[in-house]
């Protein structure tokens, strides 16, 4: 199982025991509340965090991580004698900040993979976009279309294009079949017209 912070088992031994349930419970909740941190390594863990989090969050992970990591330092070593240290509550903070920034990087880790898959699934016309909509502006209104139309896939799955919000990406489509027709037809039209000339041509 992959962990934001692992001890090695000779350091678990070592940390008061009351710190070290602290510890631990939070990172079962963190397991709890991002499911995909048991199912990577902790390069893949870090991988994403870099990919997910802007680097003011990113930076911020590095210091919580130190943060606790200082804390379970104190917590060393302690013997029988108190210490206020397992008991601090300054650590709460670093803690709850680490987790929601976790939780934050899956998010969008998630919401990207949900958009890739839609949009796969819909997969909208680009190459006909760009070559029958060159009207001005009618191609970017396909693509903030194709983008609302994506959006609905992930609410409404297969059915998507009976949702009102495809209205536009509907229309687009049609226009570029009207016009695909349209440039089918043209060939046969020429040929139509270029036979009456030649037929007028011999009358006269």
């Amino acid at each position: 199982m992959a962990e934001i912070l692992a001890l090695k088992p000779e350091d678990e031994n070592r940390i008061h025991p009351y710190a070290l349930k602290r510890f631990n419970d939070w990172k079962v909740d963190l397991l709890r509340e991002v499911p995909q941190l048991p199912q990577l390594d902790m390069d893949g863990i870090n991988a994403d965090i870099n990919t997910y989090l802007s680097e003011e969050e990113k930076a911020r992970v590095t210091k919580h991580k130190a943060d606790i990591a200082e804390w379970l330092w104190k917590c060393t070593d302690i013997g029988d004698g108190y210490s206020p240290y397992p008991y601090s509550t300054w650590v709460i903070h670093p803690m709850s900040e680490l987790r929601q920034l976790v939780k934050t990087a899956y998010k969008r880790k998630d919401k990207k993979e949900r958009w890739c898959a839609a949009r796969k699934a819909v997969n909208p016309p680009i190459d006909d976009a760009k070559r029958y909509l060159d009207k001005p502006g009618e191609y970017d209104e396909f693509i903030q279309a194709a983008r609302e139309a994506i959006e609905a896939y992930i609410e409404k799955g297969e059915d998507y294009l009976d949702n009102s919000r495809t209205f536009d990406y509907r229309w687009c489509l049609k226009r570029i079949n009207d016009r695909k027709e349209e440039e089918g037809q043209k060939p046969q039209l020429i040929l139509r017209l270029g036979n009456i000339t030649d037929d007028s041509t011999m009358k006269r």
